[in-house]
C-alpha cells in the first residue's frame, strides 16, 4: 500500500497532464502531442536506467529516489511558469514514471514469499485501481473547491499530488527490507 500514494500521484498526474499543461501552462494540443511523445521516451529510458541502479542500489534504495524525482518533477510543474519549465517536468515526469514501475515490482519481488508472490501482486494491482479513483478525486475536489482563484487552484491541485507522494515516501522508509 506504501507505494499506493505515489501511483496516486503518479495516476493522477497522467490523466490530467494534457488539461495542466494547456490550460494553465499554456501549451497548444500539437506542442502537447510532442510532450507526451518526449515523456514517453524518457520513461522508457528511465525504466532502462532505474534498472541498473536498483541493481546496484537496492529497490527500496532506488523506490525512494524515484519518489523523490517524482517529488522534483511535480514541483516544476506546479511552479512551471514557461512551457520549457514544463518540458523540465514533463521529461522527469517520464523518467520516474517508467522508474516506479520498475522499482517497484522488483521491491514486491525482493519482500515477498515465491509462494505468495502472486498474491501481493494481485493486491498491487487492485491498489493501483485504487488509486485510479483516490488522486482524480483529491484533485478534482481542489479545484472545485477553490475555482474562484482561476489557475492557482489547478497548480494547488496539483500540489496536492505532492503531498500523496510525500506520504508514500514516509511510508516507505517504514518498510523492513527483509524478506518475510
Amino acid at each position: 500500500m506504501l507505494i499506493s500514494f505515489i501511483n496516486d500521484a503518479l495516476a493522477t498526474a497522467i490523466a490530467l497532464m494534457a488539461v495542466y499543461a494547456t490550460a494553465i501552462v499554456g501549451f497548444s494540443s500539437d506542442a502537447f502531442v510532442l510532450l507526451y511523445l518526449v515523456s514517453t521516451v524518457t520513461s522508457i529510458i528511465g525504466s532502462f536506467v532505474f534498472g541498473y541502479i536498483t541493481k546496484a542500489v537496492g529497490a527500496k534504495r532506488a523506490v525512494t529516489f524515484v519518489g523523490i524525482l517524482l517529488v522534483v518533477s511535480l514541483l516544476i510543474a506546479v511552479f512551471a511558469v514557461s512551457t520549457s519549465m514544463f518540458w523540465i517536468a514533463g521529461s522527469l515526469f517520464g523518467v520516474s514514471l517508467g522508474s516506479m514501475w520498475v522499482t517497484s515490482r522488483t521491491l514486491i519481488v525482493e519482500l515477498t514469499p515465491d509462494e505468495k508472490r502472486g498474491e501481493f501482486f494481485g493486491l498491487f494491482a487492485f491498489s493501483g485501481k485504487v488509486s485510479a479513483i483516490i488522486g482524480p478525486l483529491v484533485y478534482g475536489t481542489i479545484t472545485l473547491l477553490l475555482s474562484d482563484y482561476g489557475n492557482i487552484a489547478s497548480r494547488i491541485a496539483m500540489g496536492s499530488m505532492i503531498i500523496l507522494a510525500f506520504i508514500g515516501l514516509i511510508i516507505h522508509t517504514k518498510v523492513r527490507t527483509e524478506k518475510i
